[in-house]
């Protein structure tokens, strides 16, 4: 499936919109396998901008921005899935990270514009993970800069997060490091 040229405001304006069987459904939530979510505009969110628990989906040429200001463990693209594309994205104004892929594997984060994370918390990275095997996972070519957290990063692979690829990208004016491994 492909889901192009949408315009979502507000996706998510509480923490979960909850379904009469008592269970959460995320808003903004893309599953199954060979999506793509394309030429649109995510804006307002307060928690994820794309929750993407799929494989191989992708999100290409997106532009995500204002989102975790409930300030939780949510990013502009949350991925926990297998095989994922995220290129040629512009992610901005997030409470935490751009892009969060704990629990990912395998994925390509490429030429994206990443910047004004870390707004409301204190320890991340503009991209991050921990505690992941990245299966040959590949962040590569993109912009990533302003991180105004305490401990802000630019790319942030913490503790346990053996086989990643990261390689051109051009990190800047992030109050803690740029790359930390």
């Amino acid at each position: 499936c492909t889901v192009a040229d949408c315009h979502v405001r507000y996706p998510e304006h509480t923490r979960f919109v909850w379904s009469w069987s008592g269970g959460a459904v995320r808003a903004n939530y893309l599953g199954g396998h060979d999506n793509e979510l394309k030429n649109s505009l995510i804006a307002y969110s307060a928690t994820n901008g794309i929750y993407d628990a799929g494989s191989s989906n992708r999100v290409t040429n997106c532009i995500i921005h204002d989102v975790d200001y409930m300030a939780g463990q949510h990013a502009a693209i949350t991925c926990v899935g297998y095989g994922g594309e995220y290129s040629w994205n512009t992610l901005y104004n997030s409470g935490r990270d751009c892009v969060r892929h704990q629990y990912a594997s395998g994925f390509r984060i490429e030429h994206n514009d990443m910047f004004n994370a870390g707004l409301l918390t204190y320890d991340l990275g503009i991209t991050t993970t921990w505690g992941t095997d990245g299966r040959e996972a590949t962040i590569a070519y993109n912009y990533v800069h302003d991180n105004w957290a305490e401990i802000g990063n630019g790319i942030y692979l913490d503790n346990s997060t053996p086989n990643y690829n990261v390689h051109h990208n051009l990190v800047w004016n992030c109050r803690h490091t740029g790359i930390r491994l």
